[in-house]
C-alpha cells in the first residue's frame, strides 16, 4: 500500500540504501503507479551515482507520461549541454520556454 511504500522510501533514503530505493522506484514505474516525483527522485539518484545515461532515460520516460513537465525538460537540456550536445540542449530549452 501507499503508506508502506512511503515508509520504505523514507527508510531507504535515510539509510542511503540506493540500490533498494532504485529497485522500489523501478517496480513502482513498472506497475504504472509512479508519480512524477518518483521519476525525479530516481533521476537524481542516478546523477549522484554518475549514471547520466540512466538519468536521461528516466527524464525521457517522465516526459513520455507527463509532456508538460518543464523541470524535466530543463534537466534533460542541462545534461545534454554538459555532454556537449548543444543543438539538442538548445532545442529542449526552447521547448521548455514555450
Amino acid at each position: 500500500d501507499v503508506e508502506s511504500q512511503d515508509k520504505l522510501i523514507s527508510y531507504y533514503r535515510l539509510s542511503q540504501n540506493y540500490p533498494a530505493l532504485i529497485s522500489l522506484y523501478l517496480k513502482t514505474i513498472d506497475e504504472g503507479v509512479a508519480t512524477p516525483d518518483i521519476y525525479y527522485d530516481l533521476a537524481r539518484i542516478y546523477l549522484t551515482q554518475n549514471q547520466e545515461p540512466k538519468a536521461r532515460a528516466v527524464y525521457g520516460a517522465l516526459l513520455t507520461h507527463w509532456p508538460d513537465e518543464v523541470p524535466a525538460k530543463v534537466q534533460l537540456a542541462e545534461l545534454w549541454e554538459e555532454e556537449g550536445r548543444i543543438d539538442e540542449a538548445l532545442a529542449m530549452y526552447e521547448i521548455a520556454a514555450e
